[in-house]
């Protein structure tokens, strides 16, 4: 038998490799293991199924220890509040179900609580809480039968963890249309910030998926044989070496985070875990292989007890210090770049999925205004001359036409926010000019705005904002196909000014335009009316960004469709500053 495993050569090809990882372990007290094998580091293999003691001690040490030597309650929230509800989780839980506390205020505003972070996927929680069933919920509790288990895992554990209370958000937001969801939505910071803990189903794909690893270990774990040693056996394992850091993308790196974080992490692909995972002090991340402690001073790795300290998490932090080394106006296009890249099932939620985050980062910056009068729809008023330079990522193989704000959909968003449209967008023509310093030549004199129970950082019902800067006229040859992939972008990207042919990236999907906009035939091709606003200038005048726009002619206002970077200033002649009113 062991000759046998000698000839297989178990070690070698993995020690070439280590981006396999398989080990071979023992249990025993020297860790024998046949020859040639790659013996597992730091003796046997540790327990990593995530409903064990040992991994329970594990979680309370790094837990206590944030608590008490890490500096990571800097980044609460500034308001002690509790949630509105949260959920009792009495002892005989499984026997007598939970109840729902309809009413925190009576409750010391030092209780401690855990919340969960988890995907909804296509499946409807069967304990929701609706107007019809939370007095039943509040009097007579949740029945345990009634409990997914996901959900079942996450208030036992919070209990093994000495919490008595958990907030999960369709139990504790009343689903519905009267407007509870659009109140609590945006106290979502208030929330996971002054969690004790946050629990993170990373792997399961709803409710029913569950929290432990028990069976993702023992699928994973193969049984090769037992042996003797002072008359005791003892098994022999192959066993994955799951730390493996490439899963865990960094929100900061931005590139092909969907893609990379595959199945075992598919939580972290959803944009409302964003914030969820970027505010909260402390995070247990449940995975298939093991838990995962995050805070603001590292990420510590179960199975190894290894510590990552340069993480996504610290870079945040160091950003909410202004310890980042970033300059004001990459800080925030940082945390939107990673954002807008995760998948949003309703995007009219864009804005407040990402609204804990821009609450808790506008109130640590040193900006000129408070962060409700700088936050506007996504952008900073600050900023607004870098923050309106982005534009939509092109989708050649996109096969569900993006909905725009124009076509009598579902209104998202102004169409110069980034959350007007449903798909990805990027910041690439920053690019342009990296290293140019920049300076703001447009100003917002009015604004007309509304939003959903007046909170500026939720969904945006619809308004237009008053703008003064330089703008000159031009002529683009849109597109006149009905389909955004039976044309060419990169011949189409043009407009012309004052006879100056220039390039520019496309905000919206140009090619039903149901505003009525100015046009004529020029050289055989139908052209229609822009202008182009100027956003920044260089500090030493040469360069300069503008916004590209239509002007509606059913109401005079103007619409984004786009932004353009490589005009020098002096290509343009001189023109008088004018207000505009953009929708």
């Amino acid at each position: 038998m062991w000759c046998k495993w000698t000839a297989i050569d178990i070690g070698r090809p993995w020690r070439r490799s280590p981006a396999v990882g398989i080990y071979i372990s023992c249990h025993s007290p020297t860790n024998q293991v046949p020859p040639g094998a790659l013996v597992y580091p730091n003796g046997g293999h540790k327990s990593t199924d995530t409903k064990s003691e040992e991994t329970l001690a594990w979680a309370k040490r790094h837990i206590e220890e944030c608590v008490n030597t890490h500096d990571c309650h800097v980044f609460q929230s500034k308001e002690t509040e509790l949630p509105t509800r949260l959920i009792y989780i009495p002892k005989d839980a499984q026997t007598t179900g939970v109840r729902l506390i309809r009413d925190t205020a009576s409750l010391p505003k030092d209780t401690r609580y855990a919340a969960l972070s988890h995907c909804w996927g296509n499946l409807t929680p069967p304990c929701l809480t609706t107007t019809k069933n939370i007095d039943k919920y509040a009097i007579e509790g949740i029945p345990w039968a009634r409990i997914p288990p996901t959900f079942r895992d996450a208030m036992l554990y919070a209990r093994r963890l000495d919490l008595d209370f958990i907030w999960i958000d369709s139990m504790c937001i009343i689903q519905g249309a009267d407007g509870d969801w659009g109140r609590e939505s945006t106290k979502m910071f208030q929330y996971y910030s002054n969690a004790y803990v946050t629990l993170a189903s990373t792997f399961s794909s709803d409710c029913n998926g569950g929290l432990f690893s028990e069976r993702h270990i023992k699928a994973s774990k193969l049984h090769l044989l037992d042996m003797k040693f002072r008359g005791q056996r003892y098994p022999v394992y192959a066993c994955y070496d799951f730390c493996s850091q490439g899963t865990l993308v960094d929100l900061f790196e931005k590139k092909n985070i969907v893609q990379e974080l595959g199945d075992s992490f598919q939580l972290l692909r959803r944009a409302w875990i964003y914030q969820e995972r970027l505010v909260s002090p402390r995070l247990l991340l449940f995975s298939e292989k093991q838990l995962i402690f995050e805070c603001f001073g590292g990420r510590w790795f179960q199975e190894k007890d290894k510590t990552t300290l340069d993480t996504y998490k610290r870079s945040y932090g160091d950003s909410l210090s202004n310890t980042a080394g970033e300059t004001a106006e990459s800080s925030w296009l940082n945390l939107l770049a990673g954002y807008v890249a995760l998948q949003i099932t309703y995007a009219e939620d864009k804005l407040p999925a990402i609204a804990a985050v821009a609450k808790q980062f506008l109130s640590h910056q040193k900006l000129p205004h408070t962060p409700e009068h700088e936050y506007i729809c996504g952008l900073r008023r600050s900023h607004l001359h870098i923050d309106l330079m982005w534009t939509a990522k092109d989708y050649y193989d996109e096969k569900v036409e993006p909905k725009l704000f124009w076509r009598g959909d579902s209104y998202l968003a102004p169409s110069w926010s980034w959350a007007s449209v449903p798909r990805e967008t990027t910041l690439s023509c920053l690019k342009t000019f990296p290293n140019i310093k920049k300076r703001s030549a447009i100003a917002v004199t009015k604004e007309h705005l509304s939003f959903a129970e007046g909170d500026r950082f939720g969904r945006v019902l619809g308004g237009h904002i008053t703008v003064e800067g330089r703008v000159w006229d031009g002529w683009s040859d849109f597109p006149s196909h009905n389909s955004v992939d039976q044309w060419d972008f990169q011949e189409t990207k043009f407009l012309r000014v004052s006879g100056i042919r220039c390039t520019f990236e496309f905000s919206q999907d140009v090619t039903n335009i149901q505003p009525r906009v100015e046009e004529q035939v020029l050289g055989g091709k139908i052209v229609k009316k822009v202008f182009l606003l100027q956003t920044w200038v260089s500090v030493d005048g040469e360069h300069m960004g503008c916004l590209v726009l239509c002007r509606n002619s059913a109401n005079g206002r103007y619409f984004r469709v786009g932004a353009c970077e490589d005009i020098l200033i002096e290509m343009l002649p001189e023109v008088e500053r004018q207000e505009l009113e953009i929708e």
